[in-house]
């Protein structure tokens, strides 16, 4: 309700945020500016308001915890406050835990609050990937890399083939997704990843309840498996319980 000139928005567990031309961001549900580390009951809205200490922002991501891009490429995180990782700079995309530099390297935050977690520190560390990095994307526990050479990188959780490696072995190190190319773009969900050819077709691994795999089964797949009449494709989304793609 009057929220107009949005650029982007992005949802989590309990609230939703969006992200306003002006680099303004808004919230609304249970949430508040530092809901993550409060153990306590937290505001609640069904109408957005401003997050007012934030401005002059360009990237949000909200699947589990705030993190925010400025407009000079510093990450934001949700600490009792919105705290800079200042180790970090030129980041350009940031996800629910990963954050993507200008030069191709990928970094993930490392909180140390000492049992205090009004003095948290956090920083970053890289994780070494083979090749330059173009895009990423976090699902739950676990992340997806694309080189550009069009190739996929995994690591994290992994019980259901959600890293699609033909395996269900948990990786601490990311693995090359070897049965697939010449990727676009990638999305990882909760515990199935979709990936886009540059073909326009769609690709699909993971868990496949309620078939969100599309290629006319429930069986969970461990290796990329085509999704059936999709063609032409432009963009891609994996969620919890469905799979959405948008045609050119």
């Amino acid at each position: 309700k009057n929220l107009t000139n949005v650029a982007d928005i992005t949802s989590g567990y309990y609230h939703s945020l969006a992200l306003k031309n002006d680099g303004t961001v808004w919230a609304w549900g249970r949430c508040d500016a530092t809901w993550r580390w409060r153990g306590k009951s937290l505001k609640a809205s069904s109408t957005p308001y401003q997050l007012k200490e934030l401005h002059s922002i360009r990237g949000i991501s909200n699947n589990g915890g705030n993190y925010m891009l400025s407009n000079d490429g510093q990450v934001l995180v949700s600490a009792y406050g919105f705290k800079p990782i200042k180790q970090l700079k030129d980041i350009i995309k940031v996800e629910d835990g990963i954050f993507l530099k200008n030069d191709g390297t990928v970094w993930v935050p490392i909180y140390d609050y000492n049992n205090d977690q009004k003095k948290m520190v956090i920083t970053a560390t890289q994780i070494n990937i083979p090749g330059k990095i173009i895009d990423v994307s976090a699902g739950y526990q676990y992340f997806l890399a694309i080189t550009s050479e069009g190739k996929i990188w995994a690591w994290g959780k992994n019980n259901s083939g959600q890293l699609g490696d033909n395996t269900t072995i948990d990786r601490d190190l990311p693995v090359e997704i070897k049965d697939i190319d010449n990727i676009k773009s990638i999305s990882a969900g909760v515990s199935h990843s979709l990936a886009l050819k540059q073909d326009g077709t769609v690709w699909a691994w993971g868990n496949n309840y309620n078939g969100k795999l599309g290629d006319g089964t429930k069986e969970n797949r461990l290796k990329p498996v085509k999704v059936r009449g999709l063609k032409g494709i432009k963009k891609i989304k994996a969620g919890l319980l469905i799979s959405l793609a948008i045609k050119q």
